[in-house]
């Protein structure tokens, strides 16, 4: 995850098979809260349309390198995930 400007690049993928969530999913993402265990600040959401790993750009928000950043998923049902273990916002290369 790296902080470019007023936006985030987020490379991520869901662990779901397409038998276990009804696709496509809803991925929102969240500044942590301070034990890094929930979400704090949505930062924005993305639809998520097949498993495997893709790229989504979110605003920035408060957000700054070394921010602690975590999501949910939703899928077309209304299921949503715990909240995932968290990443950290990191400096471009």
């Amino acid at each position: 995850m790296v902080k470019n400007g007023a936006n985030l690049d987020i490379t991520y993928s869901v662990p779901s098979l397409t038998t276990n969530s009804a696709y496509p999913l809803r991925i929102e993402f969240y500044i942590a809260d301070a034990l890094n265990q929930e979400g704090k600040t949505i930062l924005g959401a993305v639809s998520y349309a097949s498993p495997g790993t893709t790229l989504a750009t979110v605003s920035a928000g408060a957000a700054v390198v070394g921010t602690k950043i975590v999501a949910t998923a939703t899928d077309a049902n209304g299921n949503t995930s715990e909240f995932s273990l968290f990443a950290t916002v990191a400096s471009p290369a």
